[in-house]
């Protein structure tokens, strides 16, 4: 066993003698000495959204969007989505806490939607891999993916997606990712948008 004094600076541990940056383990034990007022209890993992919007309110957003040009509401609010994270095949459960949209944008010449943000969490590693799962909260799946990979994994790795690939219906079929609603049909594009 060893004792070393550390500093601890912008979320990173520094040797106090040497001045060099350390990291340590994952899944080591070890012991703080520091005053009680120094351990702060932290808020939730992601961004939680200040404010989550009921199905009609978050339908008058999107059709009030200045950039929407057509949209089709994809899934309600509490809808399961599931997506990996290939660097340890780690697999989460992620809930829709609002009406989930997919849009063109006016700037766009292509039929492929974008998907609108919409505020969700993720509420099990349903593969059991993570040792101590907390929920994170985004206001975009993109977010959400991103601050996942950031929270377990840091900065080992690219954080980066494509929620419309990333995310799937099923977690027993890989494909069947949001893809597929992506395209815009002459149907889907009555008037701005469409009919729930």
């Amino acid at each position: 066993m060893v004792s070393k004094e550390l500093k601890y600076i912008n979320g990173h541990f520094y040797d106090d003698k040497t001045k060099n940056r350390i990291e340590l383990k994952d899944n080591i034990k070890i012991t703080v000495a520091t005053d009680e007022k120094n351990f702060i209890l932290l808020e939730p993992a992601g961004n939680k959204p200040k404010q989550i919007l009921d199905a009609k309110a978050k339908k008058q957003e999107v059709e009030s969007d200045k950039k929407v040009k057509h949209y089709k509401k994809v899934f309600g609010a509490g809808k399961a989505l599931y997506f990996h994270i290939p660097k340890e095949d780690v697999w989460f459960k992620a809930e829709l806490l609002e009406d989930l949209y997919i849009f063109l944008n006016k700037k766009s010449k292509k039929d492929e939607g974008k998907l609108y943000s919409c505020a969700c969490v993720v509420t099990a590693n349903i593969n059991n891999k993570i040792l101590f799962f907390e929920e994170i909260y985004g206001t975009s799946l993109n977010e959400l993916y991103k601050s996942t990979y950031v929270h377990y994994y840091g900065n080992f790795g690219n954080p980066a997606c494509n929620a419309l690939d990333r995310f799937l219906e099923d977690y027993h079929d890989e494909n069947s990712n949001l893809m597929k609603y992506r395209l815009f049909t002459s149907k889907d594009k009555k008037a701005k948008g469409n009919p729930d």
